[in-house]
């Protein structure tokens, strides 16, 4: 028999270890909902953790971004890469970290969510640029973050995401739709209560609770819907070519196309996927960057 939302949230209540990000991600949240954001707040929130600052000089140092120059300090990390692009890292670090002892189950593969999650990030990003619309590194994060109720289900809920990818498997459907049909509720409910839990950003939980649903957003719509596209272009990587077809067609009809139709009169579609093709594989690298503790 399908549980209620409310039995749902109450077995969510009683997680004991659900997992929580460190006081300097937190911090770093707080720091970023101000309008900007200085290099100095940066370096001093991050001056006492080391092991933090050890991680994004690594990344600042790999391949994915290619400075002849090494980088051997923050300070210098920060001048080169901007206070928005350190800051990704850092909450990029802080998510996978707060996920790493994660169980393995059949039907979700962690690594294949970590790909499209980052995918999904570095999408945001360019597809905002792209689009004109300024944005202050929030579309890299919410980009990373918006599947993040599925790691709760997969990791708290085993027994449910396997009634849920076998009715997905099986029927034509939506993921989120069959966890609704299965489960009583979906990874965006599920990533909510997260949010809330972790006291993210306001636009944050936007996009966690709205990218299937764009039109629903009283506030940061453009973001949502940024995002949401973004994460079904980042579906383009992981579909053979009849899937392909299918999410071009649900891209051209979603309420998220039509939010940022605007923005699109001079987009050509086929030109911005083909120059994601060429960038896809650095992301994957930039992800092995980050999960390689």
């Amino acid at each position: 028999m399908q549980q209620t939302i409310i039995q749902i949230k109450e077995k969510f209540d009683l997680i004991e270890n659900l997992p929580t990000l460190s006081v300097i991600t937190t911090r770093l949240l707080e720091l970023l909902k101000k309008p900007s954001v200085s290099m100095n707040e940066i370096s001093k929130l991050m001056e006492h953790d080391l092991s933090i600052t050890a991680k994004v000089l690594r990344v600042a140092n790999s391949p994915y971004y290619g400075f002849r120059q090494r980088i051997d300090t923050l300070k210098m990390a920060l001048v080169v890469l901007g206070v928005n692009e350190t800051s990704n890292i850092i909450l990029g670090f802080s998510m996978f970290d707060s996920f790493n002892k994660s169980e393995a189950n059949a039907h979700f593969d962690i690594n294949k969510f970590w790909e499209h999650s980052a995918i999904t990030a570095y999408i945001s990003q360019y597809f905002g640029k792209k689009l004109g619309i300024r944005f202050h590194g929030e579309e890299f994060t919410a980009g990373l973050m918006h599947d993040i109720g599925k790691l709760i289900t997969a990791q708290y809920f085993p027994s449910e995401i396997n009634n849920i990818f076998n009715f997905f498997n099986n029927n034509d459907v939506e993921l989120y739709e069959a966890e609704e049909r299965t489960f009583g509720i979906t990874h965006m409910q599920m990533g909510f209560w997260l949010a809330n839990k972790w006291k993210l950003p306001q636009q944050l939980s936007d996009v966690i609770f709205f990218h299937h649903h764009s039109e629903k957003a009283k506030t940061n719509k453009i973001l949502v819907a940024v995002v949401s596209l973004s994460d079904s272009f980042a579906k383009l990587f992981d579909s053979n070519q009849e899937n392909k077809e299918n999410v071009l067609k649900l891209i051209y009809k979603s309420s998220a196309w039509n939010i940022l139709e605007p923005y699109l009169i001079k987009f050509e579609v086929v030109e911005f996927i083909k120059e994601l093709e060429t960038n896809v594989d650095s992301v994957k690298e930039f992800l092995a960057t980050l999960t390689d503790s």
